[in-house]
């Protein structure tokens, strides 16, 4: 107990205790197969590995948005294996084996809830941009927006649920708002301010929400309490159409920023602001997601 207590108090990003094994898993080109590839990097020991090989098939799959569920024992990830950018959802082993469909029609930016039951995610249907929630069990997809005769928001968005499992937050990439809603699709809050958010991420044990927030020409990776009232700015000019990601202690925040041209991930201590490089290497690196590995 004296152990892990210290390890959960410490400043460095390394988590490793009883067999779990903390990890960064993110998008990237370094398969080198001309498509995106799922990568893991481990902070306990500073080994990464490509955990897909998918073959180029003109420019495609892309494998988008991993996400570690929350028993630590598989990844769930958007592939466009139908066609580019014809993404849909899929899970695999932690190692990058068995990887199995889970949805038939599109679907981007999925999340886990923190029981890994379910699974939110944005999909388009008849047509229309919806927030749509997975029931894993019966395999029940309920749509939380029903956006269908009413607004017609422009292409997907980002969502992410609360600690204990009950409301949503998300963001439409095209519209900006951030909005927040119980499990029956009721909307709690919505932001009015005339600011654009995106990628909204709830910590693990607390009401602070992670989001890309526009500042003049370029976004800042702030602190949100549900309401909409920022806490702190964390780390300006970030990439804004990367996911963002706590640290399974939620002491830190992956995020992805340019350098030389290149996109980088990131990590920045909450408490403190400092900013420690995660990756770096030549191509594209980007959503990452921060998990225990069981």
């Amino acid at each position: 107990m004296i152990r892990m207590l210290l390890i959960a108090l410490s400043s460095f990003i390394h988590l490793m205790t009883f067999g779990q094994e903390s990890a960064i898993v993110f998008t990237s080109e370094r398969g080198g197969n001309g498509g995106y590839d799922v990568v893991a990097y481990y902070p306990d020991n500073g080994e990464t590995k490509v955990l897909t090989q998918f073959t180029n098939r003109g420019h495609y799959p892309h494998a988008n948005s991993p996400k570690i569920s929350p028993n630590g024992k598989s990844i769930l990830v958007q592939i466009d294996m139908d066609g580019h950018d014809r993404y849909t959802l899929w899970t695999m082993n932690t190692d990058g084996t068995e990887l199995k469909r889970l949805t038939r029609e599109e679907a981007l930016y999925p999340s886990w809830s923190p029981d890994g039951q379910k699974v939110i995610y944005s999909g388009r249907r008849q047509a229309v941009w919806e927030i749509l929630l997975l029931d894993l069990e019966t395999g029940e997809e309920t749509n939380l927006s029903k956006n269908k005769g009413t607004s017609r928001p422009g292409w997907g968005a980002q969502a992410s649920f609360s600690p204990d499992g009950t409301r949503v937050v998300y963001t439409y990439v095209r519209e900006k708002a951030l909005t927040i809603t119980d499990l029956n699709g009721k909307v709690i809050f919505k932001s009015n301010d005339g600011k654009f958010y995106a990628h909204p991420r709830w910590a693990h044990q607390s009401n602070l929400i992670a989001a890309a927030v526009k500042s003049k020409d370029s976004y800042d990776l702030v602190l949100l309490k549900p309401d909409g009232e920022q806490v702190k700015v964390l780390a300006e000019d970030i990439i804004s159409y990367s996911t963002l990601a706590w640290s399974p202690n939620d002491l830190h925040i992956a995020f992805c920023k340019m350098v030389n041209d290149q996109q980088e991930i990131f990590s920045v201590e909450v408490s403190s602001g400092k900013i420690t490089r995660v990756s770096d290497h030549p191509g594209f690196d980007a959503h990452p997601n921060w998990g225990v590995i069981k």
